[in-house]
């Protein structure tokens, strides 16, 4: 494999896992917002602090939070 392959290789799996990224960060915005709106007790509210939890750790692994 040549030098430019390798390194076409690497965008498109940059750009595959950006995708995939934020496609999941879709799915727990949603899946928060869902919560939020039936958060009652402690539990749902817990649960939505993991979900929040979750976005804030994938968008940093992920370098989406410009620093």
């Amino acid at each position: 494999m040549t030098h430019s392959n390798t390194a076409e290789m690497k965008a498109k799996t940059l750009t595959w896992r950006r995708d995939r990224t934020s496609k999941t960060l879709e799915s727990i915005e949603a899946k928060t917002n869902k919560y939020c709106e039936a958060a009652t007790t402690g539990d749902q509210l817990q649960r939505i602090v993991g979900y929040m939890s979750r976005v804030f750790l994938l968008e940093d692994s992920t370098g989406l939070i410009q620093r």
